[in-house]
């Protein structure tokens, strides 16, 4: 992937530099064949690629290879999934070792908490995160009084609900 040019006007930053020196290192462990299939994706200008193999066949390594091209190329963020928990950490770990940083979709378990940063807790270190929620939730309930009103109607009552929530719309 070394060899591939990231376009006239991106030049990459140090960041991107030490992450690709990384990857250089990493993609050493490949096979001719793994290397010839990487460069092929790499090239191909898919906004989605599907890797599927047997157990060590090299998909968590071809991922993160995959990955880290396209994080330092194209800017921009990556998806990885996997079918397993085991393969996410495997991708999490591969990503993390070559120096970018990830955030984990999903329930945190007691196992696997302390080794990913996951996306509600990121979430949560956001200034307005609670007040966000309280309005979401004060939302919730004007659309269940909404409801109840609808098949229990109350002069001006509709209205005077649709007000409240069309203002908390705006601070949401």
């Amino acid at each position: 992937l070394g060899e591939l040019q990231a376009g006239p006007h991106q030049y990459p930053s140090a960041e991107h530099s030490h992450i690709q020196t990384k990857a250089a290192h990493l993609r050493q462990k490949l096979t001719q064949q793994q290397q010839a299939v990487l460069q092929i994706i790499a090239q191909s200008g898919r906004q989605l690629t599907l890797v599927q193999g047997p157990p060590g066949a090299g998909k968590t390594t071809l991922s993160v290879l995959l990955a880290a091209h396209w994080y330092t190329h194209c800017h921009g963020n990556v998806l990885l999934c996997a079918p397993t928990e085991q393969a996410v950490e495997g991708l999490g770990h591969g990503i993390r070792s070559i120096g970018i940083e990830c955030v984990r979709l999903g329930v945190p378990t007691t196992r696997n908490h302390n080794r990913n940063v996951w996306l509600q807790d990121v979430l949560h270190q956001q200034p307005d995160w609670k007040e966000k929620t309280r309005l979401e939730g004060e939302a919730s309930q004007l659309e269940a009084e909404l409801d109840k009103v609808a098949s229990n109607p109350q002069p001006g009552r509709e209205e005077q609900l649709l007000a409240k929530l069309c203002a908390l719309d705006t601070k949401v």
